[in-house]
Parts: C-alpha cells; structure tokens; sequence
C-alpha cells in the first residue's frame, strides 16, 4: 500500500529540467504511527513548524521544541480533504491538521498558522487523478500524532533532504 511517484518524459524521452527549490533548513514534527508512513514511502510523512532557517536558527527552535514537548504526543485532527500547492514548480499534497482540545496544554504560540501535513511532492508536474483518489483511499484516519521534532536540510529532490543530526 505504497504510491510511488512517475516521472513525465518529453517525446525524445530525456527528463524535463527540474530546478530544486532550497528551503534551507526545516524544522518538522513527525508522526508518531507508522501507519502515516507507508501510505506513501517517497517522503517522510511530516508538519512543516517552519521553512527557510538558517542551521543556527532551526537548531534553537529544535531545542526550544524538544523542551516544550518533552517526550510528550500532540494530538491533532486531521482534515482528510486534501489541499495541493505550488510553489514554483513544487507541488504537495498536504492535509490540513488541527491542534486538538484534547491535548494537557493549550495551543502552543509555536504552532504553524497553516499546519498541514504532506505527503506528496512532485515536480513540475500536476498531482494525477490516480494520486488524488489513491490519497483519498488510504488516509482514513482523523487523527496524526506529533512528538519528535527534527532539523531537516531540505536541498535538492526530496529524496536528497537530509535530517541533520544534532
């Protein structure tokens, strides 16, 4: 139950060129259940706390997360109708998801505006049909667990972003 990406070819079948967006360095939650990540083994199941840091930067917000989680779980609801954007040739499939009540703390101040979590990337390529109902099958959960933080350096096709041992 995995989807694999496919690479559109032009007609003399050489690959379209593809300039990979750097985000710098990223600070993600990850899910806690491992169901989230085979739905799809080409990317790393994740919420985007925030994008484009510098190493030093991400390494305090990293620091600062582990200290507020502390070896705890964030519940949170997700929206099973997916969202897909574009920024500049990157095109995700994310969902929605919701800091729930059920939580021992209030919301924190850190929590992204737009939380979403992905779970497909493509590039300079639309998001199939076959895709979007292949989603729509297997996320079938209301819920995603978040508690480990980690530092990813997100340069180059995703298959190449590194977590960055810390």
């Amino acid at each position: 139950m995995s989807l694999e990406n496919t690479n559109t070819t032009t007609m003399n079948n050489n690959p379209p060129e593809v300039i990979y967006n750097d985000y710098k360095f990223c600070v993600w939650l990850i899910p806690e259940d491992k169901y989230w990540y085979d739905i799809n083994r080409t990317i790393t199941p994740h919420m985007a706390v925030k994008t484009h840091m510098k190493l030093s930067d991400a390494i305090n917000l990293h620091s600062a997360l582990q200290k507020d989680i502390n070896h705890k779980t964030l519940l949170t609801m997700i929206d099973t109708n997916f969202l897909i954007t574009n920024d500049d040739g990157v095109a995700s499939l994310e969902y929605p998801i919701y800091y729930s009540n059920n939580n021992a703390t209030p919301r924190p101040e850190w929590w992204p505006t737009h939380a979403s979590m992905s779970l497909l990337y493509k590039y300079n390529e639309r998001v199939s049909e076959k895709e979007k109902k292949y989603m729509n099958k297997y996320v079938n959960r209301c819920f995603v667990k978040f508690g480990t933080p980690c530092i990813v350096s997100c340069k180059g096709h995703h298959r190449e972003w590194e977590f960055v041992k810390i």
